[in-house]
């Protein structure tokens, strides 16, 4: 596999052979490691990030594996990878801090964009103080009216007592049932399917299954 030469730095009187990363003149043509012998083979460097793949070079007689992205040399993108090789994924939310339409209703509509998880997502907006003293006031409004309904839908003679109460439907009749000592629960219900309880739940089901008095289910159908 070699040749035997009088002439060439580093290989007179001896024996000449491929060039090797050690320092030396092993082909015997004057120059030591020419050619990069054992460079341009992939490799993993110490870094974090992109920056842990690299390639192999000869330098100074050994092999090195270099990375193939610098540190620093890539700015960071929100997908989820150490881009910067500083040991942060997505780190300073990149690309975010955009104004875009999120998913919403009213004023939360306005949203933000925000690196989650290696995607950029439209988180959305919150809504002012004003807003939502403003909604509390329709919402108790719209349940005033339906109250009025009720009661004028009823026979004269028992005494009705107004009262309108906030939070989950269900947990909020059971909860006022309770506390008064009802004797009965007189709850209407939409008529949904099972595959449409199943998926937005049910409030007079709710009622039904925890309510510790009996319950009076009468259907009733949107206008």
């Amino acid at each position: 596999g070699g040749t035997t030469s009088s002439g060439g730095t580093g290989g007179t009187g001896g024996t000449c052979v491929a060039e090797t990363c050690d320092g030396a003149d092993n082909d015997c043509d004057g120059t030591a490691d020419n050619g990069d012998p054992g460079g341009g083979k992939s490799c993993t460097t110490n870094l974090p990030g992109v920056c842990a793949v690299g390639v192999t070079k000869c330098e100074n007689g050994q092999i090195k594996c270099n990375p193939t992205v610098e540190p620093n040399a890539n700015p960071e993108s929100c997908n989820g990878m150490d881009d910067n090789c500083d040991g942060s994924i997505d780190e300073n939310d990149p690309g975010g801090g955009g104004a875009c339409m999120a998913s919403a209703f009213g004023e939360c509509k306005n949203g933000t964009q925000k690196c989650v998880n290696g995607t950029l997502k439209c988180q959305p907006g919150m809504a002012t103080p004003e807003v939502v003293d403003a909604a509390w006031v329709g919402a108790k409004e719209e349940a005033d009216a339906s109250i009025d309904r009720t009661i004028a839908a009823l026979p004269e003679g028992p005494a009705y007592e107004r009262r309108v109460e906030t939070g989950e439907p269900g947990l909020a009749i059971v909860a006022a049932a309770e506390e008064i000592g009802a004797d009965v629960i007189v709850i209407g219900s939409r008529g949904r399917g099972a595959i449409k309880r199943a998926l937005l739940g049910s409030v007079s089901s709710h009622v039904v299954h925890n309510a510790s008095c009996p319950v009076v289910v009468t259907q009733t159908h949107d206008a």
